[in-house]
């Protein structure tokens, strides 16, 4: 009992240590309705969320393989035949593929009406077909004489093409990302760039739009500096009144899909209207402004007549073409932050590290983004280098994970469902994912291979020390990235403490205990404040589901454990205790990587450590119930399909890769390319330079310091191609401002280090609401193909958290005094 107790102290502390974390988050409400402007505002309650979510997903999958079962048996499907495992496969493929591009289909061309109960219906055929072929393996399963009676002598040959088909895809996914220029599509909104037709005509993106007035929008041009500050929408759907308090209250009443429909214009004293004003808005209305019953009016016809004219819009075929060739690159810029957002939260805080700053917040990892500032520190900081080892990274750890593989599995087939399960993993994501690397790229958990193989050693050979290497490593591993870290750590705990009880000797928890300690003071050295990664781990944006599945889980669960220990019991034989112990250990870490990535939940965050790791863990199980016997697993007809099966949905998810890049190389194709020259930069873009190149000289001619303080939606790419970072303990003001304590602490920053020159935004106060599609055009039904979410909806969203910019530059600009105005930036100079 004393052992066991010696060993909980670790692992108490940890519990205690995440409970303060989880206590210090709950005492903050929303600013908003939620960080895309897509949930209500209430108490920062993540885990109850995460809980109904979770538990309501693995029900569906839970009834779905239920009703798949009665059908298989209903259908007395009692022979192994080749005719009916390739019946269910061609159908699992043709039918999920199928309703996959309906569900594309409707979402891109018929809208949004109607799409809950087509997703609906969708999912469940897609699911429902998928499980056709794989509950009947599971069926097959059970049948073991049938699968010892199967035989198949070509099995090298089949494992071996589909490493063949694996490398082929590998080839296909990173050729575009590793071999050539880096190319970068347009990340800004207001960036200007050029499209170019078919004929060879070229026309400015901005004027274009505008000219044409296409999906309602109304774009900023910073290159008209004299312009900057003017309005940027219909002048149709505005009027101008003064700003009363009650003014507020109506607009904070008027909600649209949980977003403000009317938006205040500062500048000009404006009211704007998105969409269509409604009788009991106007009758409001009427009611704060009786002196502008008029104007009022006047605006509630012209917002009908506006609605009524997008309505029943139609496009030339100059403008439809203009649609197709920028499609994707607008679906992007609409969100908040995408490519350099992402890349800002790496490389920005690295340089601050390189050029001595402490205490910056690593969201990827302490030790992975000192890595990167000892880099910048020797060779300076280049876009394009950066970018090439970061995805060449995923080339050398997929080689690691492969030859892990091969040295615990052994055999052709076990070695060959995990590659081909890996490559599936990489090729199922689409580029634009791939090329935000920083979130989903395996530096963040690079050392999990090695820990698992050392742990792997230990329990093969007995061989204490590397059992220690491992936990070392482990340490390691959390200062390097804290969350896979600490997975990776309470994974080998786990194992570590089976491999205890299962000899007996309960001495060796001292040592675990121990290093839970370890880990405790790891996890309390390397802590960051970083108040956008509290709030999304902690409530921003949890999805709310019902919470009669929870019982489902705790079934799932138990028939994991189940299986595991009937395995174990069933051969109940020393020589698989080994792979036994690991297998488990890549349970627990796969367990914890599924929490991790519903916990804001987004599919992509799945592909990079659930699903190879737990194709790794099934082939386990597969290996321990043939006994880890060579001739059985060279001749399992069951090993065989599954094979064969990875390796036709690899072709396919590659097939999809590749249409997805030709998408991509038709937007470099279809507008004018830029080369970027800049010795921090090195790509090729569709955005002009001129407006950046104005900026980089503002910053050069002013920023004397290595750190500069921005107000500025630019802040995540302007400070990295300076070679500066960016002052204070934020990495940019775009998306922090989830409650009133982060506006403080921007403004104290600012206040307490008393900058001599302030960067920012040339069009500070700008309402946005030009940069946000009409409601009802085809754009603002459409999504981004990385994101679920409607074009409109992330587009408001993105104006919401950018006018708050507007809040922190009004607390200090009293200090201030306007220096010297520029296309993107405007640089001003303390009184």
């Amino acid at each position: 009992m004393a052992h066991i107790l010696a060993h909980g102290i670790g692992v108490f502390s940890i519990a205690l240590y995440l409970g303060w974390a989880i206590n210090s988050a709950l005492e903050y409400d929303y600013l908003l309705h939620g960080l895309y402007g897509l949930f209500e505002s209430h108490k920062l309650n993540k885990v109850w969320a995460l809980i109904h979510y979770v538990f309501s997903v693995l029900g569906i999958f839970f009834i779905l393989g239920l009703l798949q079962y009665v059908w298989i048996k209903r259908a007395e499907v009692d022979k192994a035949s080749p005719l009916i495992s390739g019946t269910s496969i061609l159908a699992t493929v043709v039918s999920g593929f199928g309703s996959s591009l309906f569900l594309y289909w409707w979402t891109v061309v018929a809208g949004y009406s109607g799409l809950g109960v087509a997703f609906n219906i969708g999912l469940v055929w897609w699911l429902f077909s998928v499980s056709t072929f794989f509950i009947y393996l599971a069926v097959l399963v059970a049948k073991k004489r049938q699968l010892d009676i199967a035989s198949f002598e070509r099995s090298r040959q089949i494992g071996y093409f589909s490493i063949f088909v694996a490398v082929i895809s590998l080839v296909v996914v990173f050729s575009p990302l590793l071999i050539g220029k880096v190319h970068v599509l347009n990340d800004f909104v207001d960036m200007p760039e050029s499209t170019v037709f078919k004929d060879g005509r070229s026309v400015d993106n901005h004027k274009f739009i505008n000219e044409n007035n296409l999906f309602g929008l109304c774009r900023h041009d910073p290159r008209d500096i004299e312009l900057s500050k003017n309005s940027d929408y219909n002048e149709r759907l505005s009027v101008s009144l003064p700003y009363r308090d009650s003014l507020a209250v109506f607009m904070n009443s008027a909600i649209d899909n949980n977003v403000p429909k009317y938006v205040y214009d500062r500048n000009n004293g404006r009211l704007i209207v998105r969409g269509k004003v409604s009788e009991n808005e106007l009758v409001v209305l009427k009611q704060i402004f009786p002196e502008f019953s008029n104007e009022i009016i006047l605006l509630y016809n012209n917002s009908f007549k506006v609605w009524l004219e997008q309505k029943k819009k139609t496009f030339s075929k100059e403008e439809y073409e203009f649609f197709k060739l920028n499609l994707l690159e607008m679906s992007e810029q609409f969100h908040l932050g995408r490519f350099f957002y992402h890349h800002n939260y790496l490389v920005s805080p690295a340089i601050g590290m390189a050029m001595g700053k402490e205490n910056l917040p690593s969201v990827y990892g302490v030790g992975l983004t000192k890595a990167f500032s000892k880099i910048f520190e020797l060779y300076g900081f280049n876009y394009s280098s950066y970018l090439k080892i970061l995805y060449g990274s995923y080339v050398f750890y997929w080689l690691l994970f492969f030859g892990l593989a091969y040295l615990i599995w052994g055999e052709v087939l076990c070695f060959t469902i995990v590659a081909v399960a890996g490559a599936t993993s990489i090729a199922i994501q689409h580029p634009i994912l791939l090329a935000m690397a920083p979130g989903f790229s395996p530096l963040r958990h690079i050392l999990d291979v090695v820990v698992f193989y050392l742990v792997w050693r230990y329990f093969k050979l007995a061989m204490y020390r590397y059992l220690v290497f491992g936990y070392v490593l482990a340490l390691i591993s959390i200062w390097w990235n804290t969350q896979y870290g600490v997975f990776l750590f309470v994974a080998i705990l786990v194992v570590d403490v089976c491999g205890v009880v299962i000899e007996g000797r309960f001495r060796k928890l001292y040592s675990s205990a121990g290093f839970s300690l370890l880990a405790l003071c790891v996890l309390k050295w390397i802590s960051r404040e970083n108040p956008l990664e509290r709030y999304m781990l902690f409530g921003l944006g949890a999805p709310n589901t019902p919470v009669v599945a929870v019982c489902l889980l705790l079934l799932i669960i138990a028939a994991i454990g189940a299986g595991m220990l009937l395995l174990w019991h069933r051969r109940n034989a020393q020589y698989i205790r080994a792979e036994w112990l690991i297998t488990m250990a890549v349970v627990v870490y796969v367990s914890e990587g599924i929490v991790y990535a519903l916990w804001y939940f987004s599919d992509h965050h799945f592909y990079p450590v659930v699903f190879p790791w737990t194709i790794f863990a099934l082939v386990g199980m597969l290996w321990m119930y043939y006994g880890g016997e060579k001739l059985k697993l060279q001749k399992s007809a069951f090993l065989v399909a599954i094979s064969i099966s990875f390796s036709f949905l690899l072709v396919i998810v590659t097939g999809m890769h590749l249409y997805s890049q030709n998408q991509i190389a038709s937007v470099f194709k279809g507008h004018v390319n830029y080369d970027w020259n800049f010795s921090s930069a090195g790509f090729a873009t569709t955005m002009q330079p001129g407006p950046v190149e104005d900026a980089l000289r503002l910053i050069a001619k002013y920023g004397d310091e290595e750190c500069v303080h921005f107000i500025s939606r630019y802040d995540v790419i302007l400070p990295a191609l300076a070679n500066k970072c960016m002052a204070g303990q934020f990495v940019t003001l775009t998306d922090i401002f989830v409650t009133q304590k982060e506006k403080d602490m921007a403004v104290n920053t600012i206040m307490e280090d008393q900058p001599i020159y302030l960067f920012v935004d040339s069009d500070i106060g700008r309402t946005f609401a030009g940069d946000i599609p009409a409601p009802g055009q085809l754009l603002d039904r459409i999504s981004s193909p990385t994101m679920s979410i409607s074009n409109m909806k992330v587009a408001e969203s993105r104006a919401l958290f950018l006018g708050y910019m507007f809040d922190v530059f009004e607390a200090v600009r009293g200090k201030y005094v306007e220096l010297e105005r520029g296309q993107l930036i405007t640089v001003y100079k303390r009184i």
